[in-house]
C-alpha cells in the first residue's frame, strides 16, 4: 500500500491481510451502531480483526473539516468502549474526500477497583499512535529524517 496516495478501503484492507497483521485477521465489512451520539463521526464498519492480537479495525468516517483528531478519537474511544473492544486500529476518513487520512492505534482499558463500583477508563495518546496519510503528503524513512 502506498500511504502518500488516496484511500482506497479494498487496497488498505490487502495490505492488512497480506503485510501487516498476522495470519489470523479475518477480514468483515459489519456496519457500527452508534449508541451515544457523536459529533463527527457519521459511519463506522468494522473491517476485521485479529484475535492473536486482541485487536479489531474500524474505517470512521467523519465530517470535520479540520484534523478534529481529539475529538475524532474521543468519539472512537466511545465507541470502542460501546463495542466491548480495548484496542483498535482504525482509519479516519473524511465523508466528502479520501485524499488524506488519518491511521491510529487507540487503546483504552477499562478497570473496575474491588473497593468500588464504579469503572475506570485509561486511554493511549491520541497524538502519539496517530499518522496522517494521503494524497500530496511526503513521506520519510528513519534513515532519511533530517538531523
Amino acid at each position: 500500500m502506498e500511504f502518500n496516495r488516496i484511500y482506497n478501503r479494498q487496497e488498505f484492507v490487502n495490505f492488512l491481510q497480506n503485510s501487516f497483521l498476522p495470519e489470523d485477521f479475518m477480514s468483515s465489512t459489519t456496519p457500527v451502531e452508534f449508541r451515544t451520539k457523536m459529533k463527527y463521526t457519521t459511519q463506522a464498519i468494522k473491517l476485521g480483526s485479529s484475535d492473536t492480537l486482541d485487536l479489531v479495525v474500524y474505517e470512521v468516517k467523519h465530517n470535520s473539516k479540520n484534523d478534529a483528531r481529539i475529538s475524532l478519537s474521543k468519539e472512537a474511544f466511545r465507541m470502542l468502549a460501546d463495542e466491548m473492544e480495548d484496542r483498535a486500529l482504525v482509519i479516519f476518513v473524511p465523508e466528502d474526500n479520501n485524499d488524506n487520512y488519518r491511521f491510529s492505534l487507540i487503546e483504552i482499558t477499562l478497570e473496575v477497583k474491588d473497593d468500588s463500583a464504579r469503572i475506570t477508563r485509561n486511554y493511549s495518546n491520541p497524538r502519539r499512535y496517530s499518522y496522517f496519510l494521503g494524497k500530496g503528503i511526503c513521506l520519510l524513512h528513519p534513515q532519511q529524517v533530517p538531523e
